[in-house]
């Protein structure tokens, strides 16, 4: 499923169409809004989702300019290389890969970030580049088509606030973001930022204390990693089999785990699975402002994370049928403005900024678990107004939550996919109004009101009651 829906939403995102159409709204709107500001000289930026649509972007642009004879030029950035996206693999013939220097031959070895300054250079195009610490005065525009929220999106959007002589207005179409958010990300940093609770610099040691004792690797496990991982000439397969102990000390003793329904074993591999994905990025937030005196912790977050990758694979992804979009047709298409939106920063105090400590991460996995008063307050709200008692209400929601559950197709997808993907399942929908009408020899009252729900409503009680978790269990 949740390949499934990234395969959708990538063909779409990255289909010709899409991208023409989207070019093309920029471009109007650069000529003819941002590029006479500042006496001609104002530049834009384009934010993009993904390495392969900033590439898709570059060659729209160009095509467009090209065929318009547009005086402009693009350059685009991105880290790495990947697969031509327009290049489609026949047989075991290799795709050929692109990089930042092979889209950007004007460069010719020079900095990227000086070259966009010159004053013949209009618009840059990145892709998790150049939205952190980048200084353009002549940044007057900025193009959205990637998700942001929370402390990226102010980073992001705060790149055209740098200033110059005669700028006075900036702007930013933006393709996919809820203005709402954004406004709710910068609202926390207007006025005065202050700290409510102080991050703790012990975090990543006693985090690193724990995985250790976990017994799943050794530290010569975590060299050996490293080395292949820093091994510029090395093969992938040297790096996946220097996982390889680790991965199959973990699996060994999930199954047995399993196998003895032993729930404390398997609470203690899921806590060490997610302190995998805590230390990487403790140890990224922490090491640009310590000095640990010991390579062993940079070796263990390069571990860490290939290891979480790789058990990810191994045990939420082992059965999944991969799902491709190369039969779909794009057959309807609209890009429309939804409307202007001017947002405006309110005085007062806003909420304390949260330093990384132990507490504060063991809070986020407890907020993830919905406690029973709360079930019973959002069955309330659904179906508040019955001549019935909450337990009442309780139990019929649990029938139907149970029987759902019991549905070999859901738990299927459970174990396939993430809570998210798989409370956005077609599926999951269809079986719960199967079930909803199942209930009427329950409580009609109670199966009628619920058959009176929104789908989207009904799959969130469902989901509040555990839905995906018991699928997953059955």
């Amino acid at each position: 499923m949740r390949r499934g829906t990234h395969a959708y939403i990538g063909f779409v995102e990255l289909h010709p169409t899409n991208v023409d159409s989207k070019v093309d709204v920029i471009l109007k709107h650069y000529q003819h809004t941002v590029k006479e500001e500042l006496g001609g000289r104002a530049k834009a930026m384009v934010v993009t989702g993904s390495r392969a649509s900033a590439v898709k972007y570059q060659r729209a642009f160009q095509k467009h300019i090209e065929r318009e004879k547009l005086p402009l030029q693009t350059l685009v950035a991105f880290s790495g290389s990947l697969p031509d996206p327009d290049v489609t693999a026949i047989g075991n013939a290799a795709v050929p890969e692109v990089t930042e220097a092979s889209m950007n031959p004007e460069l010719r070895g020079r900095d990227l970030a000086g070259v966009f300054s010159q004053e013949d250079q209009n618009i840059l195009i990145v892709a998790n580049k150049y939205q952190t610490g980048f200084d353009q005065p002549l940044l007057t525009a900025m193009y959205v088509d990637k998700q942001l929220s929370g402390i990226a999106a102010v980073q992001t959007l705060s790149r055209l606030n740098r200033r110059a002589d005669g700028k006075k207005n900036t702007y930013v179409l933006d393709f996919v973001n809820d203005p709402a958010q954004i406004l709710a990300a910068f609202q926390d940093y207007y006025e005065d930022a202050r700290i409510e609770t102080d991050s703790d610099p012990d975090l990543v040691a006693k985090q690193m204390t724990k995985l250790d004792a976990a017994n799943i690797y050794t530290p010569a496990e975590v060299d050996r990693v490293w080395a292949a991982w820093s091994n510029r000439n090395g093969k992938r397969g040297a790096l996946t089999s220097a996982l390889v102990p680790a991965v199959e000390r973990f699996t060994n003793r999930w199954s047995r785990a399993v196998y003895d329904d032993d729930a404390a074993a398997r609470d203690e591999l899921d806590e060490f699975r997610s302190l995998l994905g805590q230390y990487t990025k403790s140890y990224a937030f922490f090491s640009q402002i310590l000095n640990f005196g010991d390579t062993y912790y940079l070796k263990l977050s390069v571990f860490a994370d290939l290891l979480a990758r790789l058990l990810r694979e191994q045990l939420d992804g082992g059965e999944r049928e991969t799902v491709t979009a190369d039969d779909v047709v794009l057959t309807h298409y609209r890009l429309e403005k939804q409307r202007d939106e001017d947002l405006q920063l309110e005085d007062g105090e806003a909420r304390g900024l949260q330093g990384m400590t132990e507490a504060g991460m063991a809070r986020q996995q407890e907020r993830e678990r919905a406690a029973k008063a709360e079930l019973v307050e959002k069955v309330n709200r659904f179906l508040g107004g019955l001549d019935a008692s909450d337990e009442h209400k309780v139990s019929t929601v649990e029938l139907l939550v149970r029987e759902a559950a019991e549905n070999t197709d859901l738990q299927q997808q459970a174990r396939n996919n993430t809570r998210a993907d798989f409370s956005h399942s077609p599926q999951v929908r269809l079986v719960l109004e199967d079930s909803v009408w199942n209930q009427n020899r329950q409580s009609e009252a109670i199966a009628k009101r619920l058959q009176e729900l929104p789908p989207t409503d009904l799959v969130e009680l469902a989901m509040a009651f555990d839905l995906w978790e018991r699928s997953r269990a059955g």
